[in-house]
């Protein structure tokens, strides 16, 4: 017996799908078209991975050049001429006596400093 040969016609109608022939095949095409189906949605999910990676990628180089600039910008004003600069023009002088260390002990009395 020669098997009958499917049509073009028969294919973009889906007459194919009710014939005998397929009726074995269904579930495996179903499958087929289950996994054809996950491959294009974890495509599409990877491809949105990648974009938002990008981006955050992007916003981590501003945000660390941005920190660069703000260090850099912190430790010009902490130098010791800029404080004293800044202490003198709200009317604050520099000590000329060095600091005195207080010690206290656990039950906070003063401990005797040599």
């Amino acid at each position: 017996m020669k098997a009958k040969e499917v049509k073009i016609s028969e294919i973009i109608k889906g007459s194919f799908l009710a014939d005998s022939r397929w009726n074995r095949h269904r579930l495996f095409v179903l499958w087929l078209a289950l996994l054809a189906l996950l491959s294009i949605f974890s495509g599409h999910m990877v491809e949105r991975k990648v974009l938002i990676l990008s981006a955050l990628q992007s916003e981590m180089k501003d945000l660390n050049s941005e920190f660069t600039e703000t260090r850099s910008r912190l430790m010009k004003l902490s130098m010791r001429s800029k404080v004293k600069q800044r202490a003198e023009a709200i009317g604050l002088i520099e000590s000329k006596e060095p600091p005195l260390m207080i010690a206290v002990d656990k039950k906070g009395r003063l401990v005797k400093q040599d």
